[in-house]
């Protein structure tokens, strides 16, 4: 029974020239067919997780309120953040604008 099924291992010896053109001739024979098997094949995936993406949320309503509740906590502190730093720039602004009593020229040469 052994002896039907695989010959070729039977007798010690595997033809890789004639697998290798096999396999050549049946490529060149289907080449388009499977072209077109991949291409079938990869356009009903790239369909098949555009539509899980689209349409099978996996978060329940809880976690969308729980997702909106912490996008506008940190709106909030965004918030307050650039209030604090508009305040900043504002007393920097003021202690600009301050009058200082004039500085000493140390680069102005003596008079005598």
């Amino acid at each position: 029974m052994m002896d039907n099924i695989l010959p070729e291992f039977k007798k010690g010896e595997l033809n890789l020239n004639k697998k290798a053109k096999r396999v050549f001739h049946f490529w060149i024979k289907h080449r388009e067919i499977i072209f077109i098997i991949i291409s079938l094949i990869i356009f009903i995936l790239s369909l098949y997780f555009s539509y899980v993406s689209l349409y099978k949320n996996p978060w329940d309503e809880e976690k969308k309120n729980q997702y909106i509740l912490s996008r506008r906590r940190e709106i909030n502190f965004r918030e307050e953040k650039f209030k604090q730093v508009i305040g900043e720039i504002d007393r920097k602004k003021e202690n600009f604008q301050k009058n200082f009593p004039p500085v000493k020229d140390i680069f102005k040469p003596l008079e005598e």
